[in-house]
């Protein structure tokens, strides 16, 4: 099977799998909303 990564250029170096810019985002995201009390709704 043949899997490919799709990859995120930054400004410098190689660059990064989505997935983990994605769980970077969603790491810092969440810590954002826990510490400022808040509460995810869905809509």
């Amino acid at each position: 099977m043949d899997r490919r990564v799709l990859t995120l250029s930054r400004s410098r170096g190689t660059g990064e799998p989505i997935r983990m810019v994605v769980e970077e985002a969603l790491d810092t995201w969440s810590f954002v909303f826990e510490e400022l009390g808040l509460e995810y709704v869905e809509p």
